[in-house]
């Protein structure tokens, strides 16, 4: 997904972009405006399926308006969460692109990039994964982004293992996972019982997909153009709208849908502020979510919290819920308080927090 192609420009004012993957020794030519570009009849996908125009995104976009993005026709955003073994190898833009993508309503996937030459280097690659993805919901697959070339090199059975390893992890902690590669290494390096298990991605530059199995998602062009972004980005097509699916069985730390609401609440508000205080009920929006899908009023919760954090009447129990637009300064200035204070009395509570991060859905304790 890494590489930079070079666009030339015809006196007619069409667009030719010729582009190569030094790691696979991939090369080939886009004449097509990507942006503009429709999968033709002659890709494979299913039948019935309208497609769905995304994009995937790491650092190397710099600062996107997701506002724009999303108004520009795009539906979904697959973004790198990182790379490598160590959870440190996160994409400094991931936790901003999640937030932002999320407020701007796009549906959202995420992918790793492997480097791993031994099945004890995928592992660790998994399980660095899940540790940036901890908290995180996600409507689109989690990928795992297969494309170097010495790991080809080890032949069809090593790149196999890698695959199941990998995605076996990520699924024991509840992910719905799929694999990104280009169609060549894809058709030659993955076996069908492996292809079949997971959601593919496939690579190829080209007006049509010429993978001839079937497959979710298609990446057409690494030189679009959308409002934005500034510069090129990767286009897709989904034939598939994972959400629904994900939804429907919990996945990505989705609660499931058809959740019912039990007629009569089993548990005091004492007891279940006792619970969210040792974290057995998540965070921000994801813990009104559960609160309420189990019945409970989470403004009921989080008061009795308070109280049990700074004493019944403190003037410091002040709260409030992040909405789209919002910002550390902004929230400050509207209670007569300072950035600092606020990241300072909600640290705990969200360790990721900055003074210029917040997420849509936290619900912030308001120093006084």
């Amino acid at each position: 997904m890494d590489f930079n192609p070079v666009q030339i420009l015809n006196t007619a004012n069409t667009k030719a972009t010729i582009w190569f993957k030094p790691n696979i020794g991939e090369f080939g030519a886009e004449i097509v405006e990507p942006e503009t570009q429709a999968p033709t009849e002659a890709a494979t996908y299913p039948t019935d399926a309208t497609p769905m125009k995304g994009i995937d995104v790491s650092k190397w976009q710099g600062s996107i308006d997701f506002d724009k993005v999303k108004a520009a026709g795009v539906k979904f955003v697959i973004l790198r969460a990182g790379l490598g073994k160590s959870a440190s190898q996160k994409d400094i833009m991931f936790e901003k692109y999640y937030a932002k993508a999320k407020a701007a309503g796009l549906k959202v996937g995420a992918y790793w990039y492997s480097y791993a030459t031994t099945l004890a280097d995928v592992l660790a690659e998994a399980k660095a994964c899940v540790e940036v993805l901890k908290e995180k919901q996600f409507e689109f697959p989690i990928y795992f982004d297969l494309e170097e070339a010495s790991q080809f090199a080890n032949g069809s059975s090593f790149c196999n293992s890698l695959v199941q390893t990998f995605c076996s992890e990520l699924e024991n902690n509840g992910y719905f996972t799929g694999l990104y590669m280009s169609r060549s290494p894809l058709t030659t390096h993955i076996s069908s019982s492996v292809k079949d298990n997971y959601a593919l991605w496939v690579a190829e530059y080209s007006s049509r997909c010429n993978y001839g199995g079937s497959y979710g998602m298609w990446q057409y062009s690494g030189s679009g153009r959308v409002n934005g972004i500034y510069g090129d980005v990767d286009m897709d097509w989904s034939y598939i709208d994972y959400s629904g699916i994900i939804k429907s069985k919990g996945f990505n730390n989705s609660p499931k849908s058809g959740t019912t609401t039990p007629s009569t609440p089993t548990k005091t508000v004492d007891e279940l502020a006792k619970e969210v205080l040792a974290g057995q009920w998540g965070n921000g929006d994801d813990r009104i979510q559960r609160l309420k899908a189990a019945g409970y009023d989470p403004d009921e919760v989080q008061k009795k919290v308070n109280e049990l954090l700074y004493g019944s009447g403190s003037t410091s129990t002040r709260t409030y819920t992040v909405v789209s637009g919002d910002n550390l300064t902004a929230i400050a200035s509207k209670f007569g308080t300072t950035v600092a204070a606020i990241v300072e009395a909600n640290k705990s509570k969200y360790p990721n927090m900055t003074a210029n991060f917040i997420q849509v859905g936290w619900v912030l304790t308001i120093p006084s």
